[in-house]
């Protein structure tokens, strides 16, 4: 007697669930498993190519093929709502192809994109494509070893329901950071992991939505300044202590943890007073230093400062 395929009979829903957990190329396997797995894998919301690196050289490479497919699926309704590359190299011949990709993702509701690139350290002069600025549901945007440029055909409300943006080993400068906070005010969560040619994060724009705000692996001499920050609730600082200064309470925050990532002492007395003051309204807090100082003290056998 011929055993049933009783996976296979299981709601559309159910098994496009468990296909949002595979790596594509498992995700491609499934198609030989019967005719219904065939046009099943290509309508996934989640397309998750970050197990694999895609080739943009590679006219035959199969993870950029399957992704071909996937966005001009045919799948009526299809949205897509979850996408993930890896991106081996990016060069202006050939970021066309990923602008289409985009594009074609955010024809289908595309709410979170993930670009990672890996070729950060060799290049430092390719333009992300343009639209990525022009995404009209993108929610959480992840960027990952690029260098973050807004077009000057970019108008200043791009992304504007973007609510969470994480930018790693990303090269921007003060400017087109501010530029962002300025236009996303619906933005949630900011994380800033080791970004490059930054020297100053202000948030100072009273209408944003900024609730939850990382940063770390800073270089010794940027600068964060809580300038105005009505909604933040957490922070989490990793950098020279001294480089970190609230302007005012941040009436809304209630957890921070600062973590001195170098030598540099944070002054005890008056001006440590005055550090915490601002929050002093604070429920947690975690501080991580090196050493407080005390004032004066010996220094070779003669009197100095810490």
């Amino acid at each position: 007697m011929e055993e049933s395929d009783q996976i296979s009979e299981l709601p559309d829903n159910i098994l496009q669930r468990i296909l949002s957990l595979l790596p594509i190329k498992d995700k491609i396997r499934t198609s030989v498993l019967s005719k219904r797995w065939l046009h099943l894998w290509p309508s996934n919301p989640m397309l998750n190519f970050g197990h694999c690196i895609i080739d943009l050289f590679n006219d035959d490479d199969v993870a950029a093929a399957a992704l071909d497919r996937c966005l001009h699926s045919s799948t009526a309704n299809l949205q897509i709502m979850h996408l993930r590359l890896n991106i081996d190299y990016l060069d202006g011949s050939h970021v066309t192809r990923l602008d289409r990709w985009i594009h074609r993702a955010d024809e289908r509701f595309l709410s979170v994109l993930e670009l990672h690139f890996s070729d950060f350290y060799d290049r430092f002069d390719e333009e992300l494509p343009i639209s990525l600025f022009s995404c009209r549901w993108l929610s959480e945007l992840l960027l990952s070893g690029c260098v973050f440029r807004r077009p000057s055909s970019v108008p200043l409300n791009f992304c504007s329901k973007l609510r969470s943006l994480k930018l790693q080993h990303v090269r921007i400068t003060n400017e087109i950071l501010a530029s962002v906070l300025q236009a996303c005010t619906f933005l949630e969560s900011l994380i800033l992991s080791c970004p490059y040619g930054l020297t100053q994060l202000e948030i100072s724009n009273q209408n944003l939505q900024l609730k939850w705000l990382v940063v770390n692996d800073l270089v010794s001499s940027c600068r964060v300044v809580i300038a105005d920050a009505p909604n933040l609730q957490f922070i989490l600082y990793s950098g020279n202590l001294l480089n970190l200064s609230f302007m005012k309470k941040a009436p809304s925050l209630v957890q921070a943890t600062l973590i001195s990532s170098c030598h540099t002492p944070l002054p005890f007395g008056s001006d440590c007073r005055e550090y915490f003051l601002k929050i002093s309204h604070l429920e947690t807090l975690a501080l991580n230093v090196s050493f407080l100082c005390t004032g004066r003290r010996k220094v070779g056998g003669k009197d100095g400062h810490c």
